[in-house]
Protein backbone atom coordinates (compact mmCIF):
# COMPACT_ATOMS: atom_id res chain seq x y z
CA UNK A 1 0.00 0.00 0.00
CA UNK A 2 1.31 3.40 -0.89
CA UNK A 3 2.37 5.80 2.67
CA UNK A 4 -0.49 8.27 3.26
CA UNK A 5 -1.08 11.88 1.55
CA UNK A 6 -0.80 14.01 5.02
CA UNK A 7 -0.39 17.01 2.88
CA UNK A 8 -3.36 19.24 2.55
CA UNK A 9 -3.31 20.88 -0.28
CA UNK A 10 -1.85 17.43 -1.97
CA UNK A 11 -4.58 15.67 -0.63
CA UNK A 12 -7.07 18.02 -2.36
CA UNK A 13 -5.01 18.16 -5.68
CA UNK A 14 -5.70 14.58 -5.46
CA UNK A 15 -9.33 14.78 -4.74
CA UNK A 16 -9.77 17.14 -7.67
CA UNK A 17 -7.83 14.60 -9.82
CA UNK A 18 -10.00 11.55 -8.78
CA UNK A 19 -13.22 13.86 -9.10
CA UNK A 20 -12.48 14.82 -12.82
CA UNK A 21 -11.70 11.26 -13.48
CA UNK A 22 -15.43 9.90 -11.86
CA UNK A 23 -16.80 12.83 -13.32
CA UNK A 24 -16.16 11.72 -16.71
CA UNK A 25 -17.06 8.55 -16.57
CA UNK A 26 -20.28 9.15 -14.93
CA UNK A 27 -21.06 11.45 -17.97
CA UNK A 28 -20.50 9.50 -20.16
CA UNK A 29 -22.77 7.05 -19.20
CA UNK A 30 -25.79 9.63 -19.65
CA UNK A 31 -23.90 12.42 -22.35
CA UNK A 32 -24.55 10.37 -25.46
CA UNK A 33 -28.38 9.09 -24.80
CA UNK A 34 -30.17 12.41 -26.49
CA UNK A 35 -27.54 12.23 -29.13
CA UNK A 36 -28.69 9.17 -30.39
CA UNK A 37 -31.21 10.09 -32.49
CA UNK A 38 -28.96 12.68 -34.40
CA UNK A 39 -25.79 10.31 -34.27
CA UNK A 40 -28.67 8.04 -36.08
CA UNK A 41 -29.58 10.10 -38.79
CA UNK A 42 -25.58 11.55 -39.40
CA UNK A 43 -24.68 7.77 -40.23
CA UNK A 44 -28.18 6.70 -41.25
CA UNK A 45 -28.18 3.72 -39.11
CA UNK A 46 -31.13 2.12 -37.91
CA UNK A 47 -32.13 2.14 -34.19
CA UNK A 48 -30.73 -1.36 -33.65
CA UNK A 49 -27.50 -0.16 -34.76
CA UNK A 50 -27.27 2.72 -32.82
CA UNK A 51 -28.42 1.30 -29.45
CA UNK A 52 -24.65 -0.28 -29.73
CA UNK A 53 -22.92 3.09 -29.17
CA UNK A 54 -24.36 2.93 -26.11
CA UNK A 55 -24.60 -1.15 -25.32
CA UNK A 56 -20.74 -1.71 -26.26
CA UNK A 57 -19.86 1.17 -23.98
CA UNK A 58 -22.11 -0.99 -21.31
CA UNK A 59 -20.73 -3.97 -21.51
CA UNK A 60 -16.64 -3.35 -22.00
CA UNK A 61 -17.21 -1.46 -18.92
CA UNK A 62 -19.53 -4.33 -17.03
CA UNK A 63 -16.92 -6.73 -17.46
CA UNK A 64 -13.71 -4.89 -16.42
CA UNK A 65 -15.61 -3.84 -13.25
CA UNK A 66 -15.30 -7.48 -11.95
CA UNK A 67 -11.58 -7.38 -11.93
CA UNK A 68 -10.12 -4.30 -11.99
CA UNK A 69 -10.26 -3.81 -8.16
CA UNK A 70 -8.30 -6.69 -7.83
CA UNK A 71 -5.62 -6.09 -10.24
CA UNK A 72 -5.37 -2.81 -9.11
CA UNK A 73 -4.26 -4.46 -5.60
CA UNK A 74 -1.52 -6.48 -7.38
CA UNK A 75 -0.69 -3.99 -10.29
CA UNK A 76 -1.13 -0.70 -8.02
CA UNK A 77 -3.92 1.62 -8.16
CA UNK A 78 -1.97 4.90 -9.82
CA UNK A 79 -0.44 2.50 -13.14
CA UNK A 80 -4.22 1.00 -13.55
CA UNK A 81 -5.81 4.27 -13.17
CA UNK A 82 -3.53 6.32 -15.54
CA UNK A 83 -3.49 3.66 -18.02
CA UNK A 84 -6.86 3.97 -18.22
CA UNK A 85 -7.37 7.51 -18.31
CA UNK A 86 -4.80 7.40 -21.31
CA UNK A 87 -7.01 5.01 -22.75
CA UNK A 88 -10.23 6.95 -22.27
CA UNK A 89 -9.09 9.90 -23.22
CA UNK A 90 -7.50 8.28 -26.65
CA UNK A 91 -10.76 6.39 -27.09
CA UNK A 92 -12.74 9.74 -26.98
CA UNK A 93 -10.66 11.04 -29.73
CA UNK A 94 -11.41 8.22 -32.10
CA UNK A 95 -15.19 8.64 -30.67
CA UNK A 96 -15.31 11.96 -32.26
CA UNK A 97 -12.93 11.44 -35.23
CA UNK A 98 -15.43 8.43 -36.07
CA UNK A 99 -16.33 8.14 -39.74
CA UNK A 100 -18.96 5.29 -39.71
CA UNK A 101 -21.15 4.14 -36.86
CA UNK A 102 -19.07 0.50 -36.86
CA UNK A 103 -15.96 2.69 -36.01
CA UNK A 104 -18.46 4.82 -33.59
CA UNK A 105 -19.06 1.27 -31.85
CA UNK A 106 -15.56 -0.14 -31.73
CA UNK A 107 -14.39 3.11 -30.36
CA UNK A 108 -17.00 2.70 -27.55
CA UNK A 109 -15.66 -0.09 -26.71
CA UNK A 110 -12.09 1.42 -25.74
CA UNK A 111 -13.88 4.00 -23.92
CA UNK A 112 -15.48 1.52 -21.74
CA UNK A 113 -12.37 -0.15 -21.05
CA UNK A 114 -10.55 2.71 -19.98
CA UNK A 115 -13.71 4.11 -18.32
CA UNK A 116 -13.36 0.75 -16.26
CA UNK A 117 -10.06 0.74 -15.42
CA UNK A 118 -10.01 4.50 -13.87
CA UNK A 119 -13.93 5.14 -12.10
CA UNK A 120 -14.03 1.46 -10.75
CA UNK A 121 -10.82 2.31 -8.03
CA UNK A 122 -11.52 5.74 -7.38
CA UNK A 123 -13.20 5.06 -3.79
CA UNK A 124 -10.51 2.71 -3.67
CA UNK A 125 -8.00 5.06 -4.45
CA UNK A 126 -9.07 7.65 -1.59
CA UNK A 127 -8.98 4.85 0.91
CA UNK A 128 -5.36 4.49 0.09
CA UNK A 129 -3.92 7.55 -0.88
CA UNK A 130 -5.88 9.82 1.95
CA UNK A 131 -5.92 9.69 5.57
CA UNK A 132 -8.40 7.81 6.95
CA UNK A 133 -9.94 10.74 9.80
CA UNK A 134 -10.97 12.65 6.27
CA UNK A 135 -11.99 9.50 4.36
CA UNK A 136 -15.90 10.72 4.64
CA UNK A 137 -15.14 14.08 3.42
CA UNK A 138 -13.33 12.84 0.36
CA UNK A 139 -15.54 10.08 -0.53
CA UNK A 140 -18.62 12.56 -0.42
CA UNK A 141 -16.88 15.30 -3.04
CA UNK A 142 -16.19 12.21 -5.17
CA UNK A 143 -19.52 10.43 -5.03
CA UNK A 144 -20.99 14.28 -5.45
CA UNK A 145 -19.43 14.84 -8.73
CA UNK A 146 -20.45 11.09 -9.64
CA UNK A 147 -23.63 12.42 -9.13
CA UNK A 148 -23.31 15.51 -11.09
CA UNK A 149 -21.89 13.76 -13.66
CA UNK A 150 -25.08 11.45 -14.27
CA UNK A 151 -27.76 14.75 -13.56
CA UNK A 152 -25.50 17.12 -16.13
CA UNK A 153 -25.60 14.48 -18.79
CA UNK A 154 -28.67 14.82 -20.90
CA UNK A 155 -28.67 19.01 -20.87
CA UNK A 156 -24.41 19.07 -21.70
CA UNK A 157 -25.17 16.50 -24.45
CA UNK A 158 -28.54 18.16 -25.98
CA UNK A 159 -26.43 21.69 -25.69
CA UNK A 160 -23.28 20.40 -27.59
CA UNK A 161 -25.25 18.56 -29.69
CA UNK A 162 -27.35 21.41 -30.95
CA UNK A 163 -24.77 24.25 -30.83
CA UNK A 164 -21.65 22.52 -32.16
CA UNK A 165 -21.59 19.02 -33.62
CA UNK A 166 -22.40 15.32 -31.47
CA UNK A 167 -19.05 14.66 -32.01
CA UNK A 168 -18.21 17.15 -29.14
CA UNK A 169 -19.81 15.07 -27.11
CA UNK A 170 -16.90 12.82 -27.27
CA UNK A 171 -14.13 15.20 -28.14
CA UNK A 172 -15.17 17.31 -24.90
CA UNK A 173 -13.61 14.58 -22.62
CA UNK A 174 -10.10 15.61 -24.05
CA UNK A 175 -8.75 18.46 -21.97
CA UNK A 176 -10.17 17.12 -19.05
CA UNK A 177 -8.62 13.82 -19.36
CA UNK A 178 -5.14 14.92 -20.07
CA UNK A 179 -5.68 17.08 -16.83
CA UNK A 180 -6.73 14.31 -14.83
CA UNK A 181 -3.69 11.62 -16.46
CA UNK A 182 -0.95 14.52 -15.74
CA UNK A 183 -2.02 15.49 -12.20
CA UNK A 184 -2.33 11.78 -11.19
CA UNK A 185 0.60 10.92 -12.76
CA UNK A 186 2.44 13.58 -10.94
CA UNK A 187 0.67 13.38 -7.80
CA UNK A 188 0.11 9.94 -6.94
CA UNK A 189 2.96 7.58 -5.66
CA UNK A 190 3.96 4.52 -6.61
CA UNK A 191 2.46 1.16 -5.63
CA UNK A 192 4.47 -2.02 -4.80
CA UNK A 193 3.53 -4.72 -7.33
CA UNK A 194 2.32 -8.52 -5.66
CA UNK A 195 2.57 -11.65 -7.46
CA UNK A 196 -0.62 -13.10 -7.65
CA UNK A 197 -2.86 -15.27 -9.75
CA UNK A 198 -4.30 -12.05 -12.14
CA UNK A 199 -3.93 -13.94 -15.23
CA UNK A 200 -6.84 -15.96 -14.34
CA UNK A 201 -8.98 -13.31 -12.99
CA UNK A 202 -8.93 -11.59 -16.07
CA UNK A 203 -9.61 -15.23 -18.50
CA UNK A 204 -12.90 -15.48 -16.13
CA UNK A 205 -14.12 -11.72 -17.16
CA UNK A 206 -13.19 -12.37 -20.29
CA UNK A 207 -15.79 -15.75 -20.73
CA UNK A 208 -18.19 -13.74 -18.82
CA UNK A 209 -17.73 -10.34 -21.12
CA UNK A 210 -17.86 -12.70 -24.15
CA UNK A 211 -21.09 -14.92 -23.14
CA UNK A 212 -22.82 -11.79 -22.10
CA UNK A 213 -21.91 -9.68 -25.19
CA UNK A 214 -22.54 -12.56 -27.50
CA UNK A 215 -26.24 -13.48 -25.44
CA UNK A 216 -26.90 -9.59 -25.70
CA UNK A 217 -26.50 -9.41 -29.52
CA UNK A 218 -28.57 -12.35 -29.63
CA UNK A 219 -31.39 -10.68 -27.99
CA UNK A 220 -30.71 -7.00 -29.94
CA UNK A 221 -30.17 -8.69 -33.77
CA UNK A 222 -32.86 -12.16 -33.46
CA UNK A 223 -34.59 -11.29 -35.70
CA UNK A 224 -33.14 -10.13 -38.29
CA UNK A 225 -31.52 -13.62 -38.73
CA UNK A 226 -34.96 -15.26 -37.77
CA UNK A 227 -35.19 -16.86 -33.90
CA UNK A 228 -34.74 -20.23 -34.96
CA UNK A 229 -32.37 -20.19 -37.46
CA UNK A 230 -29.36 -22.39 -36.96
CA UNK A 231 -27.01 -19.33 -36.53
CA UNK A 232 -28.96 -17.57 -34.01
CA UNK A 233 -29.03 -21.19 -32.20
CA UNK A 234 -25.38 -21.31 -32.28
CA UNK A 235 -24.57 -18.48 -30.67
CA UNK A 236 -27.23 -19.47 -27.99
CA UNK A 237 -25.67 -22.16 -27.10
CA UNK A 238 -22.59 -20.62 -27.29
CA UNK A 239 -23.42 -18.49 -24.84
CA UNK A 240 -24.86 -20.94 -22.20
CA UNK A 241 -22.19 -23.06 -22.16
CA UNK A 242 -19.88 -19.94 -21.98
CA UNK A 243 -21.95 -18.69 -18.74
CA UNK A 244 -22.35 -22.28 -17.37
CA UNK A 245 -18.39 -22.48 -17.54
CA UNK A 246 -17.68 -19.10 -15.91
CA UNK A 247 -20.02 -20.48 -13.21
CA UNK A 248 -18.31 -23.74 -12.75
CA UNK A 249 -15.45 -21.76 -12.60
CA UNK A 250 -16.78 -19.18 -10.34
CA UNK A 251 -17.67 -22.46 -7.73
CA UNK A 252 -14.57 -23.95 -7.86
CA UNK A 253 -12.01 -20.98 -6.84
CA UNK A 254 -11.61 -19.27 -3.48
CA UNK A 255 -12.05 -15.82 -4.38
CA UNK A 256 -14.36 -16.17 -7.22
CA UNK A 257 -15.41 -12.47 -9.42
CA UNK A 258 -18.93 -12.76 -8.02
CA UNK A 259 -19.59 -15.13 -4.95
CA UNK A 260 -22.41 -16.69 -5.96
CA UNK A 261 -23.29 -18.29 -2.19
CA UNK A 262 -24.02 -14.58 -1.65
CA UNK A 263 -27.41 -15.08 -3.09
CA UNK A 264 -28.56 -17.64 -1.00
CA UNK A 265 -29.24 -14.38 1.27
CA UNK A 266 -33.13 -14.11 0.38
CA UNK A 267 -33.91 -10.66 1.04
CA UNK A 268 -30.13 -9.71 -0.59
CA UNK A 269 -31.10 -11.52 -3.56
CA UNK A 270 -34.69 -9.56 -3.41
CA UNK A 271 -32.65 -5.93 -3.44
CA UNK A 272 -30.47 -7.33 -6.16
CA UNK A 273 -33.16 -8.46 -8.31
CA UNK A 274 -35.53 -4.99 -7.30
CA UNK A 275 -32.35 -2.79 -8.46
CA UNK A 276 -31.83 -4.70 -11.48
CA UNK A 277 -35.01 -4.52 -13.05
CA UNK A 278 -35.41 -0.60 -11.73
CA UNK A 279 -32.12 -0.13 -13.68
CA UNK A 280 -33.65 -1.98 -17.07
CA UNK A 281 -36.80 0.73 -16.41
CA UNK A 282 -34.26 3.64 -16.33
CA UNK A 283 -31.68 2.51 -18.72
CA UNK A 284 -34.09 1.44 -21.57
CA UNK A 285 -36.56 4.43 -20.65
CA UNK A 286 -32.55 6.63 -21.18
CA UNK A 287 -32.60 5.18 -24.79
CA UNK A 288 -35.86 5.68 -26.05
CA UNK A 289 -37.19 8.85 -24.34
CA UNK A 290 -34.93 10.85 -26.57
CA UNK A 291 -36.69 9.28 -29.81
CA UNK A 292 -39.84 9.65 -27.96
CA UNK A 293 -39.18 13.49 -27.30
CA UNK A 294 -37.78 14.48 -30.59
CA UNK A 295 -39.03 12.45 -33.41
CA UNK A 296 -42.75 11.25 -31.52
CA UNK A 297 -43.57 14.28 -29.94
CA UNK A 298 -41.20 17.23 -32.05
CA UNK A 299 -39.59 18.65 -29.45
CA UNK A 300 -36.22 20.41 -30.06
CA UNK A 301 -32.80 18.35 -28.84
CA UNK A 302 -31.88 21.37 -26.55
CA UNK A 303 -35.79 21.19 -24.56
CA UNK A 304 -35.12 17.16 -24.47
CA UNK A 305 -31.79 17.51 -22.69
CA UNK A 306 -33.70 19.53 -20.19
CA UNK A 307 -36.64 17.00 -19.44
CA UNK A 308 -34.08 14.44 -19.49
CA UNK A 309 -32.09 16.00 -16.72
CA UNK A 310 -34.91 16.19 -14.36
CA UNK A 311 -35.22 12.67 -13.11
CA UNK A 312 -31.44 12.17 -12.31
CA UNK A 313 -31.55 15.68 -11.08
CA UNK A 314 -34.28 15.08 -8.21
CA UNK A 315 -32.24 11.85 -7.57
CA UNK A 316 -29.29 13.53 -7.08
CA UNK A 317 -30.91 16.49 -4.76
CA UNK A 318 -33.47 13.84 -2.88
CA UNK A 319 -30.38 10.45 -2.39
CA UNK A 320 -28.86 11.46 0.74
CA UNK A 321 -32.32 12.39 2.19
CA UNK A 322 -33.69 9.41 1.30
CA UNK A 323 -30.74 7.35 2.58
CA UNK A 324 -30.79 9.63 5.96
CA UNK A 325 -34.47 8.62 6.35
CA UNK A 326 -34.26 4.66 5.17
CA UNK A 327 -32.73 4.67 8.68
CA UNK A 328 -35.23 5.92 10.53
CA UNK A 329 -38.45 4.42 8.87
CA UNK A 330 -36.44 1.17 6.91
CA UNK A 331 -35.71 1.03 3.14
CA UNK A 332 -38.30 -1.24 2.12
CA UNK A 333 -41.01 1.11 2.59
CA UNK A 334 -39.69 3.77 0.41
CA UNK A 335 -38.38 1.28 -2.31
CA UNK A 336 -42.22 0.35 -2.58
CA UNK A 337 -43.40 3.94 -2.65
CA UNK A 338 -40.87 4.75 -5.05
CA UNK A 339 -41.70 1.99 -7.57
CA UNK A 340 -45.58 2.81 -7.12
CA UNK A 341 -44.26 6.37 -8.32
CA UNK A 342 -43.10 5.04 -11.27
CA UNK A 343 -46.26 3.25 -12.46
CA UNK A 344 -47.84 6.51 -11.89
CA UNK A 345 -45.11 8.03 -14.35
CA UNK A 346 -45.65 6.00 -17.10
CA UNK A 347 -49.39 5.39 -16.75
CA UNK A 348 -49.67 9.16 -17.34
CA UNK A 349 -47.63 8.77 -20.91
CA UNK A 350 -49.50 5.75 -21.54
CA UNK A 351 -53.03 7.56 -20.67
CA UNK A 352 -52.55 11.22 -21.82
CA UNK A 353 -52.80 12.59 -25.06
CA UNK A 354 -50.69 11.37 -28.39
CA UNK A 355 -49.24 14.52 -28.55
CA UNK A 356 -48.56 15.58 -24.55
CA UNK A 357 -48.37 19.25 -23.89
CA UNK A 358 -44.77 20.19 -22.61
CA UNK A 359 -46.07 20.83 -19.28
CA UNK A 360 -47.73 17.10 -19.00
CA UNK A 361 -44.43 15.48 -20.33
CA UNK A 362 -42.49 17.83 -17.38
CA UNK A 363 -44.87 16.55 -15.29
CA UNK A 364 -44.46 12.71 -15.92
CA UNK A 365 -40.58 13.26 -15.55
CA UNK A 366 -40.89 15.27 -12.15
CA UNK A 367 -43.05 12.15 -11.13
CA UNK A 368 -40.13 9.53 -12.40
CA UNK A 369 -37.31 11.89 -10.79
CA UNK A 370 -39.55 11.38 -7.16
CA UNK A 371 -38.91 7.24 -7.85
CA UNK A 372 -35.81 7.36 -8.66
CA UNK A 373 -35.00 9.49 -5.39
CA UNK A 374 -36.83 7.44 -3.69
CA UNK A 375 -35.99 4.43 -4.31
CA UNK A 376 -31.49 4.66 -5.07
CA UNK A 377 -30.00 5.77 -1.58
CA UNK A 378 -32.91 3.25 0.15
CA UNK A 379 -32.34 0.40 -1.87
CA UNK A 380 -28.41 0.11 -1.77
CA UNK A 381 -28.97 1.00 1.95
CA UNK A 382 -30.84 -2.45 2.32
CA UNK A 383 -28.38 -4.42 0.26
CA UNK A 384 -25.19 -3.34 2.03
CA UNK A 385 -27.16 -3.78 5.32
CA UNK A 386 -27.62 -7.44 4.17
CA UNK A 387 -23.54 -7.57 3.40
CA UNK A 388 -22.20 -10.76 5.39
CA UNK A 389 -19.30 -8.85 7.67
CA UNK A 390 -15.83 -9.03 5.52
CA UNK A 391 -18.11 -9.37 2.17
CA UNK A 392 -18.94 -5.66 1.93
CA UNK A 393 -16.67 -5.37 -0.78
CA UNK A 394 -17.99 -8.28 -2.69
CA UNK A 395 -21.71 -7.30 -2.29
CA UNK A 396 -21.01 -4.10 -3.42
CA UNK A 397 -19.03 -5.22 -6.86
CA UNK A 398 -22.37 -7.49 -7.62
CA UNK A 399 -24.83 -4.53 -6.90
CA UNK A 400 -22.67 -3.20 -9.31
CA UNK A 401 -22.55 -5.61 -11.62
CA UNK A 402 -26.83 -6.16 -11.25
CA UNK A 403 -26.79 -2.10 -12.56
CA UNK A 404 -24.45 -2.61 -15.31
CA UNK A 405 -26.58 -5.78 -16.86
CA UNK A 406 -29.53 -4.37 -16.15
CA UNK A 407 -29.00 -1.49 -17.77
CA UNK A 408 -28.03 -3.67 -20.56
CA UNK A 409 -31.00 -5.31 -20.63
CA UNK A 410 -32.96 -2.56 -20.75
CA UNK A 411 -31.87 -0.75 -23.61
CA UNK A 412 -32.28 -4.16 -25.90
CA UNK A 413 -35.90 -5.11 -24.61
CA UNK A 414 -37.10 -1.23 -25.04
CA UNK A 415 -35.80 -1.25 -28.33
CA UNK A 416 -36.71 -4.60 -29.42
CA UNK A 417 -39.99 -3.43 -28.16
CA UNK A 418 -40.81 -0.30 -30.01
CA UNK A 419 -39.13 -2.31 -33.05
CA UNK A 420 -41.50 -5.15 -32.74
CA UNK A 421 -44.60 -2.17 -33.14
CA UNK A 422 -43.81 -0.84 -36.15
CA UNK A 423 -44.27 -2.65 -39.00
CA UNK A 424 -41.06 -4.82 -40.35
CA UNK A 425 -38.03 -2.64 -42.45
CA UNK A 426 -39.71 0.16 -40.33
CA UNK A 427 -37.67 2.44 -38.27
CA UNK A 428 -37.91 5.53 -35.40
CA UNK A 429 -37.66 8.65 -37.51
CA UNK A 430 -38.74 11.59 -38.94
CA UNK A 431 -41.52 11.31 -41.19
CA UNK A 432 -42.90 7.73 -39.91
CA UNK A 433 -46.67 8.14 -39.36
CA UNK A 434 -47.45 9.27 -35.84
CA UNK A 435 -50.14 6.78 -35.32
CA UNK A 436 -47.33 4.14 -35.51
CA UNK A 437 -44.50 5.72 -33.36
CA UNK A 438 -47.25 6.49 -30.98
CA UNK A 439 -47.69 2.60 -30.99
CA UNK A 440 -44.07 2.15 -30.47
CA UNK A 441 -43.91 4.45 -27.89
CA UNK A 442 -46.85 3.32 -26.25
CA UNK A 443 -46.36 -0.46 -25.62
CA UNK A 444 -42.91 0.85 -24.35
CA UNK A 445 -44.33 2.62 -21.67
CA UNK A 446 -47.08 -0.12 -20.90
CA UNK A 447 -44.16 -2.29 -20.64
CA UNK A 448 -42.14 -0.06 -18.30
CA UNK A 449 -45.67 0.42 -16.41
CA UNK A 450 -45.30 -3.56 -15.83
CA UNK A 451 -41.84 -4.00 -14.70
CA UNK A 452 -42.58 -1.32 -12.12
CA UNK A 453 -45.29 -3.30 -10.91
CA UNK A 454 -42.93 -6.53 -10.57
CA UNK A 455 -40.10 -4.10 -8.76
CA UNK A 456 -42.67 -3.15 -6.30
CA UNK A 457 -42.88 -6.98 -5.59
CA UNK A 458 -39.34 -7.58 -5.12
CA UNK A 459 -39.10 -4.73 -3.14
CA UNK A 460 -41.69 -5.76 -0.73
CA UNK A 461 -40.03 -9.19 -0.51
CA UNK A 462 -36.66 -7.49 0.67
CA UNK A 463 -37.26 -7.24 4.27
CA UNK A 464 -35.24 -4.81 6.32
CA UNK A 465 -32.70 -6.45 9.08
CA UNK A 466 -34.11 -6.96 11.66
CA UNK A 467 -37.68 -7.72 10.30
CA UNK A 468 -36.16 -10.52 8.15
CA UNK A 469 -37.43 -14.00 9.04
CA UNK A 470 -40.41 -12.12 10.66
Amino acid sequence: MPEKITDKKQQWLVVFSLSIGILMASLDFSIVNVSLPTITEYFGATTETASWVVLSYFLANMGLTLVVGRVGDIWGFKKIYILGMALFTLSSFLCGASMSIEMLIIARVMQGIGGAMFATIVLAMVSAYLPSEYRGKYIGIVSMCKSIGVMMGPGVGALITSYVSWKWVFLVNIPFGVVAFASAAMLLQRDSVKKDRARFRIAEALLLIVSMTVFFYIMSSGENYGWLSPFVATLTVSSALGIVLFVRMELKVESPLINLSLLRIKDLSMGLLANTLRFVIIFGMNFLLPFYFEVGLNISLKTSGMLLMIPSGLMVVMSPVTGRLSDKVGSRKLCVLGMALSVVSFLMLVLGPQQAALWYVAASMVVLGLSSGLFSSPNDVLIMSHAPRGMEGLVSSLNIMANRVGGTIGIIVFQNIAALSMPKGMDIRPGVPQAILHNAFENSFIAATILSVVTIVFSFLAKDPGKAGK
